[in-house]
């Protein structure tokens, strides 16, 4: 099943799930205001992707831009769970600076030059007072 967003999604008190493909049609904002955000699945598209879960966690099981990059994501929330690679292009930066811990579950690699145009780079971004966890690597592209 493929999940298309090109909208806002807030869940009020609750978590909020995507177990599936999720492609972005435009610019989307997922929220949880008081609990989970989780992506099962692969996230793909050429837009930009805000995750808050401002009191949770918000958990990448699937590939971020596996087959078209993100245009740029940013990720508010107490912890980050990364699993699985991160990329975005033009310019698109990764952002952690709302996130406290970011957590390795795997090997993770974040690009932010996809497409390999060394001046089109974007920045990956954490937040100075946080941590970054976990008993893998993580390579910044």
């Amino acid at each position: 099943m493929l999940f298309r967003s090109s909208a806002n999604l807030t869940a009020t008190d609750n978590d909020v799930t995507v177990n599936d493909v999720l492609t972005l049609d435009g610019d989307s904002i997922v929220t949880a205001t008081s609990g989970d955000v989780t992506f099962s699945g692969t996230i793909n598209g050429a837009r930009a992707l805000t995750v808050s879960a401002p009191s949770g966690t918000a958990t990448f099981t699937g590939i971020v831009g596996a087959t078209t990059p993100l245009a740029s994501l940013t990720v508010n929330a107490d912890t980050a769970s990364l699993n699985a690679n991160i990329s975005t292009d033009n310019d698109g930066n990764v952002d952690f600076t709302g996130t406290d811990s970011v957590v390795l579950t795997a090997a993770v690699t974040i690009d932010t030059d996809a497409a390999g145009a060394a001046t089109a780079a974007g920045d990956i971004l954490f937040k100075t007072t946080g941590t970054v966890n976990g008993d893998f690597d993580l390579d910044l592209v």
